[in-house]
């Protein structure tokens, strides 16, 4: 899964490509902070977590591709980009579900309902 992931990617971080202008200026300063290798750096990133969604660990609509550092602070609930900002768990699903294509994000989430539903016990 893990290649099939970066070739739909274009083994390309997806949150850069979706920088607003003014927020490419932040991250190059933080890239010439931390050093261009760490930034080159792409890998693969959960966007519901692998212990919660566990049946979605393995599916490749549930997983994009990020530069290192961005899937370092996402997981830190730090902004990507603006380097004193902390986020909440709901930015953090949002900028996930902002990096998305349209059809790829509510298949995504139908899985997502659809394992949640499936796991909800009757009342007693």
């Amino acid at each position: 899964m893990r290649e099939e992931v970066f070739k739909r990617d274009d083994y390309t971080c997806q949150y850069t490509l979706w920088l607003r202008y003014n927020e490419k200026f932040l991250w190059a300063m933080l890239m010439s902070e931390i050093g261009a290798g760490f930034q080159e750096t792409i890998v693969p990133a959960h966007i519901f977590g692998k212990g919660e969604h566990h049946p979605l660990k393995y599916d490749p609509d549930n997983v994009i591709t990020l530069a290192h550092v961005v899937h370092q602070r996402l997981d830190t609930y730090r902004h990507p980009v603006r380097p004193h900002q902390s986020i909440t768990g709901e930015e953090r699903r949002e900028i996930f579900l902002i990096l998305l294509p349209p059809d790829r994000r509510e298949r995504l989430l139908l899985k997502r309902r659809s394992i949640y539903e499936n796991t909800q016990r009757p009342d007693c």
